[in-house]
């Protein structure tokens, strides 16, 4: 029941967990959690509103050099399929105007080559260059099915108003970049919160140096154990008067823990 040497008796008394988390676990979490985080932000579009961007990346020129008659020129060539970008002067462009999506929330979306109207593009592709789309336009899943105009357009509204879990690269990095805020709460309040070292000494808790009993380890005598409790105090150096040496004795028979707590608080 006794450890009064961790580094020899360890391998038979281990560690008891916690109640909380400790500082430095949590910090080995959160940077661990963190590495996860850039990983994923590598492949998930992480603009403030995705779809928008996308969209508008469906038109983008790029410069290309050809070689002709007369010697190599470059000029403008554009992403091939079905444009994304919406014609200004389009029913579409007027729906979006009114929610508040303008050339000047959503540069490059707007676009004279753009469409007029979303009512023929369909589902299936749509939902492999926008996964989650699907389900965020309820928009039909059956074969030859067109993506839900109506339901694009309530998108675009709820994507520029601050969502973005629809996409379901962008969520699980949401997620995650949820749980990390929640983590730093933990961790900042732990490194706020003032020493307790008695109520470090009912989680649980051992420290390094401390005379720890082992609560699910065979009982021991209490003669056996202030003997054990004796050494340890005149070798750590600690002034246990009698009161206070028969309220630790007590403590330690009764629940185990770690004596160090009880002693230097």
């Amino acid at each position: 029941m006794i450890a009064s040497d961790p580094a020899l008796q360890a391998p038979a008394f281990p560690d008891r967990q916690p109640a909380s988390p400790r500082l430095e676990q949590v910090e080995a979490d959160i940077q661990s959690l963190t590495g996860m985080i850039k990983e994923a932000a590598k492949t998930a579009p992480m603009e403030k509103r995705p779809l928008g961007a996308m969209m508008a990346k469906t038109g983008r020129a790029r410069t290309v050099t050809v070689q002709g008659e007369n010697g190599p020129s470059t000029g403008k060539a554009y992403r091939g399929g079905q444009t994304m970008q919406v014609h200004p002067e389009g029913p579409f462009a007027v729906e979006l105007k009114a929610m508040g999506i303008t050339p000047k929330t959503n540069p490059g979306l707007f676009s004279m080559r753009g469409r007029k109207d979303f009512d023929n593009l369909p589902a299936s592709e749509m939902e492999e260059m926008f996964p989650g789309i699907f389900d965020a336009t309820g928009s039909s899943r059956d074969d030859g099915a067109y993506l839900d105009q109506r339901g694009l357009l309530d998108l675009m509204g709820r994507e520029n108003a601050g969502e973005t879990d629809w996409l379901l690269p962008r969520a699980e990095v949401n997620r995650m970049e949820r749980d990390l805020s929640q983590m730093q709460a933990v961790r900042d309040g732990i490194r706020d919160a003032k020493p307790d070292p008695a109520a470090d000494f009912v989680a649980g808790f051992r420290t390094e140096r401390g005379f720890f009993v082992d609560p699910d380890a065979p009982v021991i005598e209490p003669e056996a154990l202030a003997r054990e409790f004796d050494d340890w105090a005149d070798e750590a150096g600690y002034y246990v008067d009698l009161d206070q040496r028969q309220e630790v004795l007590g403590e330690l028979f009764q629940r185990g823990g770690d004596a160090e707590f009880l002693v230097s608080g």
